[in-house]
């Protein structure tokens, strides 16, 4: 009898250290990603980017072409000129991972999207460095599915956009020039590179201000004529003591099977104390004028373009922190202290929650079938997380004890 209760003593340290040993091994998975994109955000985006400030733009445009290179990407750059008020130039830079159905009917296409420009002053750490940081964070990991098991069968598009910040805040023809290019002219001949044979478009994670997490009380506001639409989101917030604690996911009802998929993707990368909210717009296809005023928030990002294309209708989702409604934010959106004291060991937690999960959405979208190849679905990040599971095996070895004697 004694044996038998040895062994399954053994048996329950062995199980519950083996639980432990995965969450270390996760944490570690998130640690690092939040390592990487520290340095993203040091090398790169603490200086403004504003169309005006040709030096930084050469510099960081510089900067997000060798990544993508380095990562063996296809890089293209989709130029383009105009006039919003002023006279513009810019860049997109595109990172192509092509997939083995690249340029046939067949290939079913995603895309990550980031602007990289910033207004006039703000060195844009959170707007929108923590986006392309990201954005290069994703484009690295996919180096994996190039080749071997985890090579994808689809194509997936890296995008950062050039000159998307609006020079009036509540008319969105005065900015997004990056993206109504990339989407009127880049992306069609893109899709239609077989001539008559077009690829599916599947559809695009546009990140835009997602580092900026504050668990206080009363740190978190929304316009309340836009709660008035989302009644679930309003009482989520105050039940949470309306807490900055939570990345936000934005579509239509167009984009609801894309917003679901993302959404699930968010949950397995699990985070203590961070929650995600689902804003689902009753909108199906191209928003009109006056539905683009009345969600004026929910359309001031690089995915407007993409829903303002016809049939057929390019599905996209805006991530974001919710910017200028979350304390500091409040006070530093499209301000000098959207600096580098942004780069915190909270904040950088929450993004790396935010990369991972759209890398690995990207990852299963490619249609590859190896789970392997996915960047640590099951994570979780908080302290002293072993402890249940040596108190679980204690208990375990108990009752298996006193049934044996």
């Amino acid at each position: 009898m004694k044996t038998t209760r040895d062994l399954c003593f053994c048996l329950c340290i062995v199980i519950a250290m083996t639980k432990i040993w995965s969450i270390d091994a996760n944490t570690e998975g998130l640690q690092k990603i939040s390592t990487n994109l520290r340095q993203h955000l040091n090398d790169a985006f603490c200086e403004n980017r504003h169309r005006d400030n040709e030096r930084n733009k050469v510099k960081v445009r510089r900067y997000i072409t060798d990544a993508f290179e380095n990562y063996k990407l296809q890089v293209k750059i989709d130029s383009f000129s105009g006039y919003n008020g002023n006279c513009f130039k810019g860049e997109n830079i595109i990172g192509i991972l092509a997939g083995e159905r690249n340029g046939t009917a067949i290939d079913k296409i995603t895309l990550m999207g980031a602007h990289y420009d910033t207004t006039k002053n703000t060195p844009g750490v959170d707007d929108n460095g923590s986006g392309v940081s990201a954005l290069l964070e994703a484009a690295e990991a996919a180096r994996m599915v190039k080749s071997g098991a985890c090579k994808p069968k689809n194509t997936i598009l890296f995008v950062a956009f050039d000159v998307e910040e609006m020079e009036d805040e509540r008319d969105v023809e005065s900015g997004f020039m990056g993206s109504k290019h990339f989407v009127d002219e880049w992306l069609q001949d893109f899709l239609n590179a077989e001539g008559n044979a077009r690829s599916h478009f599947q559809g695009a994670l546009i990140m835009d201000t997602i580092m900026n997490y504050n668990n206080a009380i009363d740190t978190q506001s929304y316009p309340d004529d836009l709660l008035t639409y989302f009644p679930e989101v309003k009482r989520h917030l105050i039940n949470r003591n309306h807490r900055g604690d939570f990345v936000t996911v934005i579509g239509r009802r167009t984009d609801a099977e894309f917003s679901d998929n993302f959404t699930s993707h968010l949950s397995e990368v699990k985070v203590a104390d961070t929650h995600t909210e689902v804003f689902r717009l009753p909108l199906d296809g191209v928003p009109t004028e006056q539905q683009m005023s009345q969600y004026y928030f929910f359309a001031a990002s690089a995915h407007i373009r993409f829903w303002q294309k016809e049939s057929p209708y390019l599905r996209a989702l805006f991530i974001t922190d919710t910017a200028k409604f979350r304390i500091p934010m409040v006070k530093c959106y499209h301000k000098p202290c959207d600096d580098n004291s942004m780069i915190t060991d909270e904040n950088l937690m929450f993004l790396a929650r935010t990369t991972k999960a759209a890398t690995n959405m990207l990852i299963e979208l490619g249609d590859n079938s190896a789970t392997d190849c996915l960047v640590g679905v099951a994570s979780t990040i908080q302290p002293h997380s072993g402890l249940p599971y040596l108190v679980m095996a204690a208990i375990m070895f108990f009752i298996i004890d006193r049934i044996s004697q």
